[in-house]
């Protein structure tokens, strides 16, 4: 059987999220190359976190809800066919 653990909170990728969002709004969590490669544009936890937010309000019968759930386009179908 396999060990119990128990963790204080946030004991969970969403709560750990929430909570760095909550933290450090403003500062940076990702970076995407631009420029030919020479600098970074980056994205805040809050722009990250807004993100999150937006895609969480996606009605549940919606195309895109069905396409994260089975992991295709909303527009090509199953594994971009």
């Amino acid at each position: 059987m396999a060990p119990r653990f128990n963790f204080e909170k946030p004991d969970n990728l969403v709560d750990l999220f929430e909570t760095a969002v909550k933290r450090w709004p403003n500062n940076n969590l990702f970076g995407v190359k631009s420029g030919g490669g020479r600098t970074l544009e980056w994205s805040t936890y809050r722009q990250i976190g807004d993100r999150v937010d937006n895609l969480r309000a996606v009605s549940p019968g919606s195309a895109l809800k069905r396409a994260m759930r089975w992991g295709s386009s909303p527009t090509t179908g199953p594994s971009g066919q």
